[in-house]
Order: C-alpha cells, then structure tokens, then sequence
C-alpha cells in the first residue's frame, strides 16, 4: 500500500474560501484522502462538484463549532493515520512519510517534527524556525502528562497520529467544549499525552501560516488568557479535570490520576508558561514570530539580510526538504500574486 493511501487529512475552515481551495488542491495533489469540514453560510458549489469527481476528497458542510467538525470528521476516517490542517498551512510531503514509517517502527500514538513559521511580505516567502517538536516518551501517562505540560510549546493538533486515537481526542474535546479555545487546546494535548506516547521526526513537519489571523476562537475581553479561564471558570475548569481523570481511568485503570493530581500539573504550567497579566500558551510564540518578522523586513537592508541568513539556514536542509519547501514557496508566492 502507498504511504498515501494510508493517510486522511482534515481540514477544518471557515470564511476563507480561497484558501481552503488552495489546501485541498495541495493536499490532493500529494495523493492522501481529503476531509474538508466547513463553516460557511451555504456550501462550496466548486468543492462540492469536486468532491463528486474525485474520491479521494470528502466535503462537509457543517455549521457547527470546530470540536464538533473535527470529531464528525476524524469519526468517518477509514485510513490508518490521520493529520489535522488549518486551511492555510502546509505539511511536507517527505516527512509526511517519514512520520508513517516511523510510526511502523515505534509504539508511540503520533509523531511530530520541526515546525516553520511563514509569511508574505512584497510578494515574497519568508520563513523562520518556530516550536520544538513535542516529545512525551515517558512510560507512565502521570509524567507524560507532566513533560507535556511543562514543556508546552508546539500545538498538538497539528501532528500526525494513528486515526483511532485522534478520534478518541476529538470526541472528548466535542463533549467537553470550552468558552476558550486554549482550554479545547490544552485538552486535546492533555488527552494524547495519557493515551500514549509521541515522538519526533529528525525533519521539518510543517509550515504554519502567518497570513491569516487564528481562527481558534472564542477569544474575549473577560477571558483573554488561559488564566483567566482557569481562575474565574471554575465550573468549566472541574469539567475538564474530571473528564481528563475519567480517560486515565479508562487507559489504565491502575494508573488512574485524580483531579487534583491533574490540577497541580496544570498550575505547574501556569507557573511555567501563563503567569498572571500574560498571554495564552502560544502567543509569546507567535508574538516572537511576528517581532521577527517586523525586525528582519522593517528595511531593505535588513530584508536583504535576512534573506542571506535564510538561504544559510535552508542550506542545512535534506535535499527532499529543499524540494518540498521551494515548492511550497512557489505555491505561495503564485497565490498572493494572483491575489494582488
């Protein structure tokens, strides 16, 4: 069977039309099924007929929150390995299949890899290193959900895991939706770290995209942190420790953490990771990114800079890397053209 037949995207979207054109026509492209959900106010006419054509494309319309979308989604997966894609990020078709082989070789539940942060600036692909790949390799669910916790940088979402297990994921964050999307984040990465064990590829895994706003939202004044949620919404909080207790229970029930054992591992990275008055887990990330991206392009003289330490960096790329990433980089610069 070819690696690519054994892999289903999903791809979750909502008011960005053509981008979502342009990720599924890349993500067929690469010969994997396509699961397109969708929030619009009426469904694609284009991707409908092409989910007609083609069948290895598969398009819902569903206006329903994005936990809902994705479990309804993931749950009519028939592949071996499913991966999840925001409608304007990329993954590289060369490690798509080293996480699959690797996969074949370890027991671990998903696999992860180096992450690049893009962006468009004059019509130009710029790109930087963001996130380090997430490793819970421990043989207990207590510490791995401690390593996941502490260490958290890298949004789990977005790794590639064995269908049965981002399905089990995806239900629990459908039965426990938050009034914050860092909680269902926070969740999904909590739940994966007690159904098992994630590794790392040696390779860039993905591009996140830096030329749309996230889309995972709720976000609000009252509740602008994960802090903030976890102080004034207590209900919601206790919710989420129960549920997350019950799963250990359900994996092992010698191995089973109670709420409170759960609850220290989360101010443990509250002390870490989201002191009081700063941001969600990932925006000191992103804003980092975004700074760079301000520093290096602010001027000629540090664009043309920029530009020298990036094709020293691209130099240290496998040669299956620098095809996929120029590639990719084509596709986008192609895209804003058109756009302008």
């Amino acid at each position: 069977m070819r690696a690519a037949d054994r892999l289903t995207v999903v791809i979750p979207s909502r008011g960005r039309p053509n981008y979502l054109f342009r990720s599924v026509k890349y993500w067929l492209s690469l010969g994997v099924r396509v699961t397109v959900c969708e929030e619009a106010p009426k469904p694609s006419q284009e991707l409908t007929e092409m989910s007609k054509s083609i069948q290895r494309l598969d398009y819902r319309w569903l206006n329903a929150s994005i936990a809902e979308r994705l479990s309804q989604a993931t749950s009519a997966i028939e592949t071996e390995f499913c991966i999840w894609s925001s409608d304007d990020e990329f993954v590289l078709p060369s490690s798509l299949s080293l996480c699959m082989r690797t996969l074949d070789e370890q027991p671990w539940v998903g696999c992860s890899g180096r992450s690049l942060s893009f962006w468009v600036s004059g019509g130009r692909f710029h790109f930087s290193p963001v996130y380090t790949p997430t490793l819970l390799l421990a043989d207990t669910n207590e510490v791995r959900i401690r390593e996941c916790l502490s260490s958290y940088g890298e949004p789990l979402l977005w790794n590639l895991y064995r269908t049965d297990v981002l399905r089990r994921s995806a239900k629990l964050m459908r039965d426990h939706e938050f009034s914050i999307g860092a909680a269902s984040e926070l969740l999904h990465a909590v739940s994966i770290a007690t159904i098992g064990a994630v590794g790392s590829i040696d390779a860039i895994l993905r591009l996140r995209s830096g030329e749309n706003a996230n889309q995972w939202a709720p976000v609000s004044e009252r509740l602008p942190t994960f802090r903030s949620w976890w102080d004034s919404e207590v209900s919601e909080r206790e919710t989420m420790l129960q549920a997350l207790s019950g799963l250990t229970r359900e994996i092992d029930p010698a191995e089973q953490l109670t709420s409170e054992e759960i609850a220290a591992c989360f101010q443990n990275y509250l002390d870490l990771h989201n002191p009081p008055n700063t941001g969600s887990a990932t925006s000191a990330l992103l804003a980092k990114s975004r700074g760079l991206a301000a520093r290096t392009l602010g001027s000629s003289i540090n664009n043309l800079r920029f530009r020298r330490r990036e094709s020293k960096f691209i130099r240290a790329f496998s040669k299956d890397e620098r095809a996929d990433l120029e590639e990719i980089r084509n596709l986008v610069e192609v895209f804003h053209g058109d756009s302008m």
